[in-house]
């Protein structure tokens, strides 16, 4: 399931910054939840 998503995900330039972002995004979140 995962490699089919990456590799849809890699077909599409924008859709792999966008998909960076929101993940950057929720890391931080979550980082800040731990802390």
């Amino acid at each position: 399931m995962w490699k089919s998503y990456f590799l849809s995900v890699d077909m599409s330039p924008i859709n792999n910054l966008l998909i960076c972002g929101f993940t950057d995004r929720f890391i931080r979140l979550y980082d800040t939840r731990l802390q």
